[in-house]
């Protein structure tokens, strides 16, 4: 039984000796990047931004270059008006709603499902 374990261990150690070469690691070299201190240049870029009023044919011609002001007539809403909406429910059901337009800006309109309770007064205020 000591000549087999004996001759297992020699054979361990002579595989371990002979055995295939791994490549050497390769360590790709540090990367050194300045992180800026503050966002103080972002703030100021955001200040300086001129937001451009809400217009999708003016958005369709500056982003793609396609002039759809003769095919999009502007839809004026106001607020109370009413319009319908369709939407996806849980990935596989389209369901179609009707809802009212409750505040209105240059920038967005903010609609709400019909008999949804909701308070005038946080939209007023955003």
């Amino acid at each position: 039984m000591k000549n087999l374990t004996a001759l297992f261990i020699l054979l361990l150690l002579l595989t371990a000796c002979f055995g295939e070469e791994s490549p050497p690691e390769v360590i790709p070299p540090l990367v050194k990047a300045t992180v800026p201190d503050s966002g103080a240049d972002t703030l100021s870029a955001l200040l300086a931004a001129e937001i451009p009023q809400r217009d999708l044919a003016a958005l369709a011609k500056r982003l793609k270059g396609v002039d759809v002001s003769a095919e999009l007539p502007p839809k004026l809403n106001r607020v109370g008006d009413v319009e319908t909406f369709w939407y996806l429910q849980d990935g596989t059901t389209n369901v179609q709603v009707s809802a009212d337009l409750v505040y209105q800006s240059d920038l967005i309109n903010m609609w709400v499902e019909e008999g949804v309770n909701y308070r005038q007064k946080a939209f007023d205020k955003s």
